[in-house]
């Protein structure tokens, strides 16, 4: 009897519709509108990843700070640190598990309901969960709230764990993100307050979400600025109709798409776990994108000079065809260049 009256007091809790306060920003409906694609027939490795594990974040920072617009992401808490950085003025949250989509419901209900950084870090850090189910359940309702409460009950550890580690590696590499610093966090928390965050399940390969997403922020005048794609591209290849759903996305010159990949066949970055960090600038990422020749993000990378330090690389190039070109100058001067050294040390 005691477990019906919970479960009785929960479903009267979730009947209950969301704050007025919480709306959609007028002049943003047409996000809020975007479906979602079908759920997957399987989701990577049967893992949710609810944490990220790319240790070199810091990389990107340099390149997106400021640039505003919208940010488009895959994953969890990557996002909202790259937004904190970027200043976005929209924030689309997209995946194609939905246990990752119900977690930003519950990043965006907390975000509204603390307006400090320190209130926020504690609430996540706070073990008894009162005031988090107190946040969702204020913001959401039906399945929304439900899938909000059960992703944070699941992911609450690995959330702590990993938003230490983010505060760790941030200060070793001098940089603020919206877990230390107020303004950053102050600007999340003014988009989760004005509707101006949405989060979706999307699959970049299906025909619905992204193209959707493209669509609106045409219609509402809105540029994509950042574009981040984790190591999500190690996962397919570009065909005709994930050309479409990535071209659809409204760029300008100052929009920067950064990604991680995981090939063997790339450098790694010193501390980085394993990951190739990658930036390409919006107007290079739409001509590789729409040349047919170029198959997938392992070549955009494998073609672009190293950027920062060993394990990173920048394309800036509009034509895939003279980067390539270039790549194979380079290996081919390296390879001269090994072979002299070694004659040299030959007796």
């Amino acid at each position: 009897m005691a477990a019906m009256s919970v479960v009785a007091v929960l479903a009267l809790l979730l009947s209950v519709a969301p704050a007025d306060d919480v709306d959609v920003d007028p002049a943003l409906l047409a996000f809020a509108q975007v479906p979602a694609d079908p759920e997957p027939a399987a989701i990577t490795r049967g893992q949710h990843y609810w944490i990220g594990n790319e240790d070199r974040l810091d990389l990107f920072h340099g390149e997106i700070a400021d640039i505003g617009g919208i940010h488009i992401g895959v994953g969890a808490e990557q996002n909202w640190l790259l937004c904190g950085w970027s200043r976005c003025e929209v924030l689309v949250l997209v995946d194609f598990d939905q246990a990752i989509v119900d977690l930003h419901h519950a990043y965006i209900a907390t975000i509204a309901a603390t307006p400090t950084r320190q209130a926020f870090v504690d609430l996540w850090f706070d073990r008894s969960r009162k005031a988090s189910r107190a946040a969702i359940i204020t913001r959401y309702s039906g399945r929304e709230a439900l899938g909000a409460l059960k992703a944070v009950d699941v992911a609450r550890w690995s959330i702590e764990r990993r938003f230490n580690r983010l505060m760790a590696q941030m200060k070793a590499h001098d940089l603020p993100s919206f877990l230390t610093d107020d303004a950053q966090y102050e600007h999340l928390h003014a988009l989760a307050v004005r509707g101006r965050v949405f989060a979706v399940r999307g699959d970049l390969t299906a025909k619905k979400t992204l193209q959707a997403i493209g669509a609106a922020a045409t219609s509402t005048q809105h540029t994509v600025r950042s574009l981040y794609l984790s190591n999500a591209e190690q996962y397919f290849s570009y065909n005709k109709q994930t050309r479409k759903n990535l071209l659809s996305l409204p760029m300008d010159d100052r929009s920067v798409v950064v990604r991680t990949h995981g090939s063997n066949a790339l450098d790694y970055v010193e501390g980085g776990n394993s990951y190739h960090y990658g930036v390409q600038t919006g107007p290079s990422f739409r001509a590789f994108v729409a040349d047919t020749h170029v198959t997938s993000s392992h070549q955009i990378l494998q073609w672009a000079p190293t950027a920062t330090e060993p394990g990173t690389s920048k394309q800036t190039s509009l034509s895939p065809t003279e980067a390539k070109t270039a790549w194979r100058a380079t290996k081919q001067q390296k390879a001269r260049t090994k072979t002299t050294k070694t004659k040299t040390k030959t007796p």
